[in-house]
């Protein structure tokens, strides 16, 4: 659902001099860009840290996309223990007061890096602004509430060809041209050239900036177990919040995350194992993993093995089990996971049915699979959900529902397996 500070009734009290929320916004929204302004004025050594990253014959999006991953690179304070921050500040670790303080102690805090990633874009010769909105987790910018502690973060804004391009840099391992989900698909106030500051809303990325994919080729045991490997890719904000999540721990704890994730897709009592160490540190390349697995997979029935096709969806459970819903769906984020399984049977074993394939379209969601056999003792599953719509009114409910039940019962088709011909003649 939405935010519960939105939903719940409230009274909130306030002082203020305005009468209108135009007025109280326009004025609030002087004071923030005269700050942001201030802040990025103290810019001492900024020229030629740029001037020793970009090339002058560099295109205007070469150097933002330069400067963006020097500034990425800086340490995140926003992403430290805060403890060893403060400490940090009390042996001499100076607050950063401008541009200049950020670049020369290589740290900064969330919105500290965002300035500066503005200030320095700026003396490369490139339109830049900030940005302010709430964190839409918590809540919604409401302009008829006249107070700026809804406000949560700072972004930035890069003019290219006359387009702006929304960034976010103080966001660890956040992607260029990306937007931690909770600053996007927001209103807040921007600062506008020629207009002081203006409410506007930065973008929603469409459902292919956070995206998992997923492949197994497993061999079925003649005992019922899947054996093989498994390679999971994570893409934009899935790749994102795994290493940010990864960031907090210690090798052994992200390996364990990220098996305890895969053995959460797989069925009870499987075994997991992570093959080599992933990509953590990277920022703009997606998240790869490699897995051994050993997965109890296939039900004995009489002289047939019933086998789940899907194997990443065994465990799921139904998205919305409630016949009627009392609050508006929200989800987080615009979101598609692609899966391709190739199971190779026992030679004493064939195919007697495999599930129908399914297509279910919604004007803002997809799910279709296909089952199909791919050599005589092999078989092949490809399964692809997409859900393109963030915000739904109960009056929806029930097509959405209906939607995730189809997508359940898909998912739980399983292919018939019967004796071969080779092996029951022996």
């Amino acid at each position: 659902m939405p935010p519960a500070n939105i939903l719940r009734y409230r009274v909130q009290f306030y002082y203020t001099i305005d009468r209108t929320s135009e007025a109280y916004w326009k004025e609030e929204g002087k004071f923030w860009s005269k700050d942001v302004e201030k802040f990025l004025d103290r810019k001492s050594g900024i020229d030629e840290a740029v001037a020793k990253i970009v090339q002058p014959n560099d295109s205007p999006e070469q150097k933002v996309r330069k400067i963006y991953a020097f500034v990425t690179a800086l340490e995140n304070q926003s992403y430290r223990p805060k403890r060893e921050v403060q400490e940090e500040k009390v042996i001499g670790l100076k607050v950063n007061e401008g541009a200049e303080d950020v670049l020369r102690q290589h740290s900064g805090d969330h919105d500290d890096l965002n300035r500066l990633l503005v200030s320095m874009v700026r003396a490369a010769g490139v339109p830049a602004h900030m940005m302010w909105v709430p964190s839409r987790d918590e809540t919604f910018f409401q302009p008829e509430l006249m107070s700026t502690r809804q406000m949560d973060a700072e972004i930035a804004l890069v003019q290219l060809d006359g387009k702006d391009v929304f960034l976010d840099p103080g966001t660890k391992f956040c992607p260029y041209g990306l937007l931690d989900w909770r600053y996007s698909g927001s209103k807040g106030l921007r600062q506008s050239p020629g207009k002081g500051t203006e409410i506007a809303e930065s973008p929603m990325p469409d459902y292919s900036k956070a995206v998992i994919l997923r492949g197994a080729h497993v061999n079925l045991t003649e005992d019922g177990k899947a054996e093989g490997s498994v390679k999971v890719g994570f893409y934009g904000l899935e790749a994102m919040e795994r290493r940010q999540k990864a960031n907090a721990t210690d090798a052994e704890g992200r390996k364990k995350m990220l098996e305890d994730e895969m053995r959460s897709w797989l069925p009870g009592n499987s075994d997991v194992e992570l093959v080599g160490t992933p990509n953590w540190d990277e920022t703009e390349t997606h998240l790869t993993t490699e897995f051994k697995i050993s997965s109890p997979l296939a039900i004995g029935a009489g002289k047939r093995w019933l086998v789940p096709v899907h194997i990443f969806q065994v465990n799921e459970k139904p998205v919305f089990s409630a016949s009627n819903r009392v609050n508006p769906i929200y989800f987080w984020y615009l979101t598609r996971q692609v899966d391709e399984v190739h199971i190779a049977l026992p030679s004493s074993l064939e195919v007697e049915n495999l599930p129908a394939n399914d297509n279910v379209k919604l004007d803002y969601a997809v799910y279709s699979t296909t089952q199909k056999q791919e050599a005589p003792n092999s078989i092949v599953a490809r399964r692809d959900l997409v859900m393109a719509g963030l915000a739904f009114p109960t009056t929806v409910y029930k097509e959405l529902k209906d939607f995730y039940d189809k997508v359940k019962a898909g998912d739980d088709q399983q292919m018939i397996l019967k004796g071969s011909a080779h092996a029951e003649a022996k």
